[in-house]
Parts: C-alpha cells; sequence; structure tokens
C-alpha cells in the first residue's frame, strides 16, 4: 500500500533540452494488489524542452487488482516544447480489477508545443473489471501547438465491464492548433458491459484551428451491452476553423443492448467556419457519392463516376 501526504512539489530542471531516449526491449508486469492513495496538494510544472523516444518493443501485463485514490488538489503544468516519438511495438494489457478514484481538484495546462509520432504496430487489450469515478473538480487547457500522427496499425479491445461516473464540475477548453492524422487501419473492439453516467456539469470550449485526417479502413465494434445516462448540465461552443476529412473506410457495427438517456440541459454552439469532407481513399475500388445533375433539385448516387454521363 503506497499512501503519499502532504504536497509535492516538482519544477523543471535548468538544462535547455532534456533528451530521453528507451531502446531496449522491455516485458513490464504489474500482478500484485495495489492500493494507492494520493491525498496531498500536488504542483507539477514542466517548463523546458524535452525529446522523448521509445524505441524498442514492449510488452507491459497490468493484471492485479487496483484501488487508486486522487483526493488533493493537483496543478500540473506543461509550458515547453515536446517531441515524443513511439516507433517500435507494443502489447499492453489491462487485465486486472480496478478501482479509481478522482475525487479532488484538478487544473491542468497544456500550453507548450507538441508533436507526438505513434509509427509502429499496437495492441491494447482492457479485459477486466473497472470502476472509474470522476467526482473531482477539473479544469483542463489545451492552449498550445498540436501536431499529432497515427500512422501504423492499432487493434484495441475493450471486453470486462465498466462502471464509469462523471459527477461533478468539469471546464475543457481547447484553443490551440492542431494537426491530427489517422493514417493506418484501425480495430477497436467494445465488447463488455458499460455504464456511463454523466451527471456534472460540462463546460467545452472548442475555439482554435483544427486538421484532423482519417484516411485509411476502421473497423469499430460496439457488441456488449451499453447504458449511458445524460443528466448534467451542459455547455459546448465550437467557434474555431475545423477541417475534417474522412478518405477512409468505415465499418462501424452496433450489435449490443444500448439505452441512453438525455435528461440534462444543453447548450450547444456552432460559430466557426467547417470544412467537412466525406470521400474514399484512391485505389480501393470504391467510389465516392457525386452530383446527380440529372434530377432537377440534385441529389446524390452512390455508385456514379465522376464524368459518367445520365440518362434521363
Amino acid at each position: 500500500m503506497l499512501t503519499v501526504h502532504n504536497h509535492y512539489l516538482c519544477a523543471g530542471p535548468s538544462q535547455t533540452v532534456v533528451m530521453m531516449n528507451f531502446t531496449g526491449r522491455r516485458i513490464i508486469n504489474f500482478t500484485g494488489r495495489r492500493i494507492i492513495n494520493y491525498t496531498g496538494k500536488y504542483i507539477i510544472n514542466f517548463t523546458r524542452r524535452r525529446i522523448i523516444n521509445y524505441t524498442g518493443k514492449y510488452i507491459i501485463n497490468f493484471t492485479g487488482r487496483w484501488i487508486i485514490n486522487y483526493t488533493g488538489k493537483y496543478i500540473i503544468n506543461f509550458t515547453g516544447r515536446w517531441i515524443i516519438n513511439y516507433t517500435r511495438k507494443y502489447i499492453i494489457n489491462f487485465t486486472g480489477r480496478w478501482i479509481i478514484n478522482y475525487t479532488g481538484k484538478y487544473i491542468i495546462n497544456f500550453t507548450g508545443r507538441w508533436i507526438i509520432n505513434y509509427t509502429r504496430k499496437y495492441i491494447i487489450n482492457f479485459t477486466g473489471r473497472r470502476i472509474i469515478n470522476f467526482t473531482g473538480r477539473w479544469i483542463i487547457n489545451f492552449t498550445g501547438r498540436w501536431i499529432i500522427n497515427y500512422t501504423r496499425k492499432y487493434i484495441i479491445n475493450f471486453t470486462g465491464r465498466r462502471i464509469i461516473n462523471y459527477t461533478r464540475k468539469y471546464i475543457i477548453n481547447f484553443t490551440g492548433r492542431w494537426i491530427i492524422n489517422y493514417t493506418r487501419k484501425y480495430i477497436i473492439n467494445f465488447t463488455g458491459r458499460w455504464i456511463i453516467n454523466f451527471t456534472g456539469r460540462w463546460i467545452i470550449h472548442y475555439t482554435g484551428r483544427r486538421i484532423i485526417n482519417f484516411t485509411r479502413k476502421y473497423i469499430i465494434n460496439f457488441t456488449g451491452r451499453w447504458i449511458i445516462n445524460f443528466t448534467g448540465r451542459w455547455i459546448i461552443n465550437y467557434t474555431g476553423r475545423w477541417i475534417i476529412n474522412f478518405t477512409g473506410r468505415w465499418i462501424i457495427n452496433y450489435t449490443g443492448r444500448w439505452i441512453i438517456n438525455y435528461t440534462g440541459r444543453w447548450i450547444i454552439h456552432y460559430t466557426g467556419r467547417r470544412i467537412i469532407n466525406f470521400g474514399i481513399s484512391p485505389g480501393t475500388g470504391l467510389e465516392s457519392p457525386v452530383l446527380d445533375r440529372c434530377k432537377p433539385t440534385g441529389g446524390y448516387l452512390s455508385r456514379n463516376r465522376v464524368g459518367e454521363s445520365c440518362t434521363r
């Protein structure tokens, strides 16, 4: 059992650049029973330039029983310039029983410049039972410049039972410039039993510039039993400039049992500029829908190729 009391202060080092390289093969096993309590005040500042490279092979297993409590006050600032590279194969298994409670006050600021590259194969399995409670007060700010690249194959499996509760006040701001690329094959399976409750108060602002590209094949399966409740108060503002491209191939299956309740109060504003493109990647053999000029009112044909003539 690990209990942390009092307060913890961590400031950035005096060097201009912090470089960390993880280049070997790592097998990490967490198989015992763990009770971890974070109950003090934490102020953590990351203010320098960091280059972090993960270039080995990683196998990480979490197979024990975990009880983790975050009940203090947390202020975390990421204000430097970050370059993070994940360039090998990762196998991560979460197969234990987890109880995680977030009941403190959290202020998290991401104000630096971020470049994150995921360039290898990732297999992530969540197969245990999880109870996660977000009952503290959260303020999260993403105000830096972000470039995130997902360029390999990803297999993510959620097969356990999950109970997730959001019951307090949440303020989340996305105000920086974002470039996100999803360029490989993704297989995501949600096959367990899920209970998700949104009963707190949410304020979410999207005010920056975003370019998001979905350019490969995506297979997403929802096959478990889902109970989702939206009973809090929501304020969501989309005021930035958005460019979103869907040029890959998508297969989405909803085969489980779903109960979704929207009983809260919602205020949603769309005031920015949005460009959204739905197409197909070249070379897949699937055609994009094109405008049917034969119809007086217009319309779309799903199989016509560009340049084909239409008959009356």
